[in-house]
């Protein structure tokens, strides 16, 4: 173009984007309206004086706020700080739980040991016992009665510190209430033993007769034979039959053959025969001899198994003291 005399003058050209409008809210108000007639309320009319267009609210999103402005760094903190007193709290508790019972099974441990040195002490006053319950003589009640509860009580406290011993002293524990079950099955036999004898005793008592009876006296002879034979069998009713079973037995077969003696007696006073009225009175003391032999033999032998069985105790009361 320049051969040809044109001269253009250089140009630039820019392009620039188009402006985006700006979305704002865009409120049109319009004149005050009169309420309508069917208008309820004042903020019906006033909600019908303005419009917002569509538009208006594109421009909102939601603000993201920062979690560190919310203290999220703080209750992290406190959460731990919670958390680690728990912790404290739980190991001091299970510690201290642990001394308790590591304390609680040394004081039981004492209280066994002071038990069985008592049953020790009192084992061979009551073997004296047992071997007395066959004496012809009989047994001292007083003494009896004091020594056998000594060692009951013993042994029941024995059983009952045993029973809070834990899974470290399983020995100790077994053997001690091997002890005090031993002694308190013993004591427990010995008492209906006593008390067996002491009844029997009383029914072996001969009645109160006359000893050379006529048979001018035989209303009273009578009436003194039959009261006597009613408190023998309402005595016997009243013993218990587990301490001696076989003897008890004796005894009812015995009380049952009671009418031939009665029977024999009143018949020898009717006919004032004093050699048969002395042959029933003996015939019948012979019978209370023999009913009371029977029982003395079968204490020896129930005296017997019951030393047996305290000897074993004694043997375990040793191991538990160390000896």
């Amino acid at each position: 173009m320049e051969v040809l005399g044109f001269y253009d003058e250089p140009y630039v050209v820019r392009v620039a984007p188009q402006r985006r409008p700006i979305g704002r809210p865009v409120v049109t108000a319009e004149a005050p309206r009169a309420p309508s007639a069917d208008a309820t309320s004042r903020v019906a009319g006033l909600w019908e004086t303005t419009q917002i267009e569509e538009n208006a609210l594109e421009w909102w999103r939601p603000q993201v706020i920062s979690r560190r402005r919310l203290g999220g760094r703080r209750v992290r903190l406190s959460s731990l700080v919670m958390t680690v007193a728990a912790i404290v709290m739980v190991v001091v508790g299970v510690s201290r739980a642990t001394s308790d019972r590591a304390e609680q099974a040394q004081r039981t441990r004492e209280v066994i040991t002071v038990e069985a040195a008592s049953l020790r002490e009192v084992v061979p006053r009551l073997s004296d016992v047992i071997r007395s319950l066959d004496d012809p003589a009989g047994p001292d009640l007083a003494t009896s009665t004091e020594v056998v509860l000594s060692a009951e009580s013993a042994a029941r406290t024995l059983f009952s510190a045993a029973g809070g011993l834990g899974e470290d002293d399983a020995d100790v524990r077994a053997a001690s209430i091997s002890v005090a079950s031993d002694v308190l099955e013993v004591t427990s036999t010995v008492n209906r033993l006593l008390a067996y004898r002491l009844a029997v005793e009383g029914v072996l008592q001969p009645p109160p007769l006359p000893d050379t009876p006529t048979s001018q006296d035989l209303a009273a002879v009578t009436e003194a034979v039959t009261g006597w034979r009613v408190e023998v069998e309402l005595a016997l009713e009243e013993i218990a039959s587990s301490a001696l079973p076989g003897h008890h037995e004796h005894l009812q077969g015995w009380v049952a053959g009671l009418d031939r003696w009665q029977a024999a007696y009143l018949d020898s006073v009717r006919q004032d025969d004093a050699d048969a009225v002395g042959a029933a009175r003996a015939d019948l003391e012979s019978q209370l001899a023999s009913l009371g032999d029977d029982m003395r033999s079968e204490l020896s032998v129930a005296g017997g198994e019951l030393l047996s069985q305290l000897g074993d105790a004694t043997a375990v009361i040793d191991r538990l003291l160390g000896d």
